[in-house]
């Protein structure tokens, strides 16, 4: 992870302290150039107004930093049904949604985990 992306994750550590954002959570940051994708969960909702607040978040410090340039491409959204599963919570968040589900997650859950470790160890 490179500063950039450190500073995006604790900026919004920062703001996962706030009541209406302690459900919140980062998923992924994927940075090209001077486009910033910061992709977000819940485990509620993520609504489209807590990603308009993020956004304003980061776009004071990329604004006053320059870090991206002066001009850059910011997207804050939803992790959404089109992206993979990549964090343990969000399997979490599934398993304790439909009980159809919750064996599956639970084992993929495992087993991501699993993944996640050996990953990290490496």
């Amino acid at each position: 992870m490179n500063q950039v992306e450190e500073k995006i994750k604790a900026l919004l550590d920062e703001k996962w302290l706030e009541p209406d954002f302690s459900d919140c959570f980062l998923v992924e940051i994927i940075l090209k150039g001077n486009k910033l994708e910061v992709y977000l969960d819940s485990d509620t909702a993520i609504t489209f107004e807590k990603c308009k607040k993020v956004s304003r978040v980061l776009e004071a410090y990329l604004d006053e930093t320059k870090v991206l340039g002066a001009e850059y491409t910011l997207e804050v959204s939803s992790a959404g049904v089109g992206k993979p599963l990549l964090m343990p919570r969000q399997f979490e968040k599934i398993s304790r949604g439909s009980s159809k589900y919750k064996k599956l997650t639970e084992r993929i859950s495992t087993v991501y985990y699993l993944m996640l470790q050996k990953h990290i160890l490496l």
